[in-house]
């Protein structure tokens, strides 16, 4: 099954493995960071494992309800120094960690104002390790119409895209639709986070 494949997703922090497996086939990766930032989500922590278990690391934002992901202003800049140093403590013995520091040092070091810049730093130095070679853009520089599924058909036509890869609830409504009179489909990704 060839075609243009796109790829939309919330720009996560630091995301998962799953993430990365859905881009390797992929012609462009689009952020979606016109849509409502989620409290508690992935976009603004995550968690790495550490030697005793789970260690939490959250950017600190500022909220306000229905902002969109684009619109979230970090809150202050004290969260850097700790995120690196939990970074680097942790994975300081890890295959492959020398090879990738510097890069990762480099986006903790700079001062960050908005939660979307942030992840899309961090996201293009992991494509990077991994080998990652791709177009990516903002859905606030694109301003797809509609809203869930039309939404995601007018990103498809946007970007002249055959085939979209979704991961969300109700993706099969997606596909069926989307299969339907608009040349592109959608499939359905079930690599669930860590």
């Amino acid at each position: 099954m060839g075609g243009h494949v796109l790829v939309a997703h919330q720009p996560a922090y630091l995301p998962w493995p799953g993430y990365f497996s859905r881009l390797t086939d992929a012609e462009e990766l689009v952020l979606l960071d016109h849509v409502q930032f989620t409290e508690r989500g992935w976009q603004n922590r995550n968690h790495i494992r550490g030697p005793a278990g789970p260690v939490w690391l959250t950017v600190p934002v500022r909220r306000r309800f229905g902002q969109r992901i684009t619109d979230t202003r970090i809150a202050d800049g004290t969260w850097a120094g700790r995120h690196w140093r939990s970074l680097a403590q942790t994975y300081a013995h890890a295959p492959y960690w020398p090879e990738h520091q510097d890069a990762l040092e480099a986006v903790y070091g700079m001062s960050w104002t908005h939660l979307a810049g942030l992840n899309e730093a961090l996201l293009r130095v992991m494509l990077d390790a991994f080998g990652l070679s791709l177009p990516m853009v903002r859905t606030s520089e694109l301003a797809p119409v509609g809203r869930q599924t039309d939404m995601l058909i007018d990103l498809c036509h946007q970007r002249n895209a055959t085939r979209l890869r979704v991961n969300s609830p109700g993706s099969s409504a997606s596909s069926t639709r989307m299969g339907t009179g608009t040349g592109s489909g959608a499939e359905d990704d079930v690599m669930p986070p860590p």
